[in-house]
């Protein structure tokens, strides 16, 4: 299936990290290490954005988070940056910002369903915090293999913008934007 862009593809083997941040921008650039990108104004040196970090326990349900939340200390889950959680070969949503992960990790599998064709933050309407609070925040979903029902000759370029539009239509129904 079609490859989806993305802003931050997964990372697979990087090196561990250890608890003294690296270099940002040109400062790590003369010192020959890897950069952080610069940090946002105001942002606690606490705050750290994501790394790479195994899959997680496995309370998660299949589950992968990154940041590795379970790797943090408790200030560091207070001001968790650009929060991505997923299935493999399934898709992920991130989390946009600045997110506070205390006490997330072990609601994660009841607050957060990733299933194929399909995202749902909060399927308990109930549960649902005000608009900014938890996960009830802007975000960004990717998911593969989407593709029709039917068998049509997807290659067909009048065929995929048929397609195109109703997946765009259909998101846009679900107040998002495509």
């Amino acid at each position: 299936s079609p490859s989806p862009s993305t802003r931050r593809a997964p990372s697979k083997g990087r090196a561990p990290t250890t608890s003294a941040e690296p270099p940002r921008g040109e400062a790590a650039a003369e010192a020959g290490g890897r950069a952080l990108p610069p940090r946002p104004r105001g942002a606690s040196p606490q705050c750290r954005p994501p790394r790479a970090g195994g899959n997680g326990p496995a309370e998660l349900g299949g589950l992968f988070v990154e940041p590795p939340l379970w790797r943090m200390s408790d200030a560091e889950l207070s001001c968790v940056q650009e929060l991505r959680v997923g299935r493999e070969r399934v898709g992920h949503v991130t989390f946009h910002g600045v997110t506070d992960c205390r006490g997330l990790l072990s609601k994660l599998p009841n607050i957060l369903v990733v299933e194929k064709g399909e995202i749902i933050v909060y399927p308990d309407q109930s549960t649902k915090p005000e608009v900014g609070q938890g996960l009830n925040k802007p975000a960004s979903v990717v998911l593969y293999g989407c593709m029709p029902k039917s068998t049509t000759n997807i290659s067909d370029p009048d065929v995929r913008e048929k397609y195109r539009l109703r997946v765009a239509q259909m998101t846009r129904e679900k107040g998002a934007v495509f």
